[in-house]
């Protein structure tokens, strides 16, 4: 029985391969590669018709002639793939074409349906199926050689060709899937049979295919962006059930159309602050520079534009972030789970992409607002073998300083403006893109000083696409932040100060997807940093002295490797390990010290000439996360992560300013360490309308910097002096309700986090509050963000932004005496005080660009108020000398809060699209 259901099984098989290929007329053509046909046709013949597909693509086309002679097409296509024409060009006929290597095989429909019905009866499938809706993958002649079939692919979108990173395909009713990698490539491994596809991907349309597996063989498939009914108004940017579905957690992503619908900042979407309305964070205040995460300093951000890092993220003191919005394609913040390939920073990954490889057609973009405006456009160039992206921004940023409520902001000036560029390749398995940025800040504060300061980054990226299992890409970055600070309060005392930091990096990346239940990534990376500390020129009539603090070298060499691993359907396995070796390199001095302590008396020196090896760290950094589904609505995710950083910011408060210190980690000063451990539990309700989370985090974390009393950290030769070693403890709570569909939407948040520090020195000037813990200056318990978003129709939408923060903490003076008429200040504990709790009310009117596709010009307006209540936030507070007057009581010192808006402030800008 069980050989003559065999011997069935392999006549009925070769009967249909003898019908796709031995009763064919093979057509002969030249090889031409292309992959998408711009032709036209009038009445033609079918024959004619694959004649010149023939002749365009290389393929070939299999026919009995007899089949094709009562068929004429009438049609045209531009720059549509083969396999669309093709289908095209039979619909309404009773033909049909199935794809063996590439090449195509017509045969009746009729015929190829009576052979497989019988062959789903050997799979276990009855009845007569729609033959339109299967799809043969492999070899008939394959059929039970092997236990399972490897199945590789692509993901691509479907409007452009574009990969699609981290697509899921997913064999249902089993427990087989794989995800796309680097290069849109999947592979499964799977039992001969039919089965039935779900392929998935952020802010794409499902595809559900019914496939038959014959043996191993290939199955590209194109995804399109999510489209919305004419009633329903929320674009989503991602797929429903991610929250709950996908591997990665702690982790924020932003697409583009997530990116406009972020609500303004001043006017104008800021692509870093927007993070702020997130649970786990903060910013300093109201224009705080950059972020803080997990109550980390604003130096443990990694902010990466296009794999090149940018030092200095903010325009105008903190205004306004440094990326012009209308440029980026998405944006990742990783707060927990950190994937191996990043290093460098201890508490996120900021990952900013500018792609240029989507480019399909020419687009510009640009707005005018109260004090910037910024234009941007992107074309594709060469009949599309190539693209390029360029925005730029401009400010009159005076404007904005006279509506501040500070006397000396209001007698300042302050300009910026930011440039970048992307010229992408589009060439077949080596796609390569080339990224360019400049910035350039001037601000003047009143007459006693003033800054400029400005970025310049440039990377390369290279793709090797070697097979669908195998990709490698080598990128190339260049980064530079300088900083003229010139002091002119004091004519003999002028000054300018000049520093700067230079970063190159050369990192190789290699990824694997040929198992079908992992996704296997590696790579090398090699960093050097050159910082100037600063240099010191007199200025006018100055007599003042030069000066000069000596340069720094450091290298940097990293090793990684992280594994996904998905066991079944509901459970996957996250591994990575990094390994670093820093290397702090001479020509330097380095003062020695008794028994090795900053703190005690320098006894000598040492000289390092150039190259030699002046301390060395290294170690390893292993990090790993699990995901387990607990049903189709929920899960529970855990990570574990630890991370090093060789390169710190030396400042003296939470608020950072371009004057700050960078310094490279050396005998005195050794690199931060910190070990985070973090938990969550995902819910979607509603059939996937409301996301819900809870995240639990704690993170230990070695070698903090912080600063003796009275510190002097610029232009310090021996700045070590100054610092303390001090260990850290955050921990905290998110929590978050998200509304993503319908006309009213919007994101509840709620945190509670706390962060210590502590010192462990032996000696009286060692300690800080007597080695007893004392919050850090970004210990922020309580913080709650709302935004809300009201859709009164596909145009016209209305949002409320609303912050609470416990204050800050800070350290303020408790006791004054006077000795011969001196005044002596005895400040408190560190940061026993805080600053009064933050909150403030934002609204905002947005009426979007028309809906008409034959429209040019399309403007769209936002109309915003900030600080709705005029609630006066206290920035910092500043004690400082004054002149003694009834008013302050006659006090030499006198103790100011300070704040930057204190008044609604309504703004409007005119966005358009060309």
């Amino acid at each position: 029985m069980i050989v003559s259901l065999h011997i069935k099984k392999v006549f009925l098989w070769l009967s249909l391969m003898c019908l796709l290929t031995f009763i064919f007329q093979p057509i002969h053509a030249q090889e031409k590669p292309s992959e998408l046909i711009s032709a036209s046709f009038s009445d033609a013949s079918l024959v004619e018709v694959f004649q010149l597909l023939e002749a365009k693509t290389g393929r070939h086309f299999y026919y009995q002639a007899e089949w094709l002679k009562n068929y004429a097409f009438t049609g045209s296509f531009t720059q549509k793939k083969i396999e669309g024409v093709v289908d095209n060009v039979l619909d309404k006929t009773g033909l049909m074409s199935i794809t063996i290597e590439g090449n195509f095989y017509i045969v009746p429909r009729e015929q190829v349906a009576r052979h497989l019905k019988k062959m789903n009866n050997l799979f276990g499938r009855n009845g007569d199926e729609g033959i339109k809706d299967y799809i043969l993958i492999g070899k008939a002649s394959d059929i039970g050689k092997y236990s399972k079939n490897r199945v590789t692919g692509k993901v691509t979108d479907g409007a452009n060709g574009e990969p699609l990173v981290g697509a899921t395909i997913q064999v249902m009713n089993t427990n087989y899937y794989g995800v796309s990698g680097y290069s849109g490539t999947f592979m499964l491994e799977v039992p001969a049979g039919s089965y039935e596809l779900k392929i998935s991907s952020v802010g794409y349309e499902n595809q559900v295919l019914q496939v038959k597996v014959l043996g191993p063989g290939t199955l590209d498939v194109e995804l399109f962006e999510e489209s919305h009914a004419l009633n329903e108004v929320t674009i989503l940017s991602e797929k429903v059930d991610r929250n709950v579905t996908r591997d990665q957690m702690s982790i924020i992503e932003l697409d583009a159309k997530s990116i406009k619908q972020l609500p303004s900042m001043i006017g104008e979407r800021d692509i870093i602050k927007s993070f702020t309305t997130m649970p786990g964070v903060k910013s300093v205040g109201e224009f705080g520079a950059g972020i803080n995460v997990r109550g980390g300093g604003e130096d443990q951000n990694l902010y990466l534009l296009e794999n090149c890092p940018i030092f200095n993220t903010s325009h105008v003191m903190g205004l306004l972030s440094a990326v012009n919005p209308d440029a980026v394609t998405s944006v990742a913040l990783y707060k927990g789970h950190i994937p191996a390939e990043y290093g460098e920073r201890v508490s996120s990954v900021m990952d900013i992409s500018f792609n240029g490889h989507n480019v399909t057609k020419f687009k510009g973009t640009g707005g005018i607002g109260i004090y910037s405006s910024r234009l941007s456009f992107e074309t594709p160039l060469l009949d599309k073998k190539f693209s390029l992206k360029v925005g730029g921004r401009t400010s009159y940023s005076d404007y904005l300083l006279t509506k501040m409520p500070d006397y000396n902001l209001q007698n300042s000036a302050a300009s910026f403006y930011d440039v970048n560029a992307m010229l992408s390749f589009h060439w077949k398995n080596n796609p390569l893109s080339i990224y360019a940025y400049r910035s350039y800040d001037y601000f003047k504060y009143a007459g006693d000083f003033s800054y400029k300061y400005g970025n310049r980054l440039a990377s390369l990226n290279w793709q090797h696409i070697f097979n669908p299992s195998f990709n490698t890409s080598l990128t190339a970055a260049y980064s530079s932040y300088n900083l003229a600070n010139t002091k002119t309060g004091e004519a003999l005392k002028a000054s300018e100060i000049q520093s700067d930091l230079t970063y190159l990096s050369g990192k190789f990346m290699a990824e694997y997807t040929g198992f079908s239940d992992q996704t296997i990534t590696g790579g090398i990376q090699v960093i050097q940093y050159r910082i100037n500390p600063g240099e010191r020129q007199p200025v006018g009539t100055s007599q003042i002295e030069p000066l000069k603090i000596q340069n720094e070298l450091g290298n940097e060499y990293s090793f990684f490797i992280n594994d996904v691993i998905r066991l079944g359907a509901k459970l996957s396995f996250q591994a990575g390990l990094r390994y670093t070796l820093f290397q702090n390199v001479g020509p330097q001095t380095i003062n020695t010290y008794l028994d090795g302590n900053t703190g005690n008396d320098t006894l000598g020196s040492i000289q390092f000439g150039a190259g030699d090896l002046v301390q060395k760290y290294q170690g390893f950094e292993p990090r790993a996360s699990i995901k387990y589904l607990l049903n189709e609505s929920s899960s529970l995710k855990m990570s574990y992560n630890r991370n090093k950083q060789y390169l710190s910011l030396l400042s003296y408060t939470s608020i950072s300013t371009p004057e700050d210190v960078w310094k490279l980690s050396d005998p005195y000063i050794k690199p931060i360490i910190a070990d985070q451990l973090a938990i969550g539990y995902y819910k979607n309700l509603l059939n996937n309308l409301v996301e819900t989370s809870v995240e639990l985090y704690y993170k230990k974390m070695q070698n903090l910097t912080d600063y003796r009393n009275g510190a002097q950290l610029e232009l310090n030769d021996n700045v070590e002096t100054e610092l303390l070693s001090a260990s850290g403890q955050n921990y905290g709570i998110e929590m978050m309700i998200k509304k993503v569909q319908g006309k009213f939407n919007g994101t509840l948040s709620y945190t509670y986090a706390r962060a210590f520090k502590q010192t462990h020195g032996s000696n009286f000037n060692d300690k800080i509050n007597n080695n007893k813990e004392y919050p850090s200056q970004y210990d922020v318990p309580n913080n709650v963000n709302l935004n809300l978003n009201y859709q009164f129709n596909r145009r016209v939408r209305f949002g409320v932004t609303f912050t609470y923060a416990s204050g800050r903490p800070f350290t303020q003076p408790e006791y004054i005496y006077y000795l011969e008429q001196n005044q002596l200040v005895f400040f408190s504990d560190r940061n026993k005080y805080r600053l009064p709790d933050y909150h403030r009310l934002d609204v905002s009117l947005s009426i979007d660009e028309s809906l008409k596709k034959r429209k040019k010009w399309k403007g769209s307006w936002n109309f915003s108020v900030l600080n709705v209540y005029g609630r006066d936030n206290a920035y910092s507070i500043i004690y400082r000398r004054d002149t003694p007057t009834p008013e302050n009581d006659y006090q030499v010192f006198s103790m100011y809060k300070m704040y930057l808006i204190g008044i609604p402030f309504p703004t409007v800008t005119y966005n358009f699209v060309f």
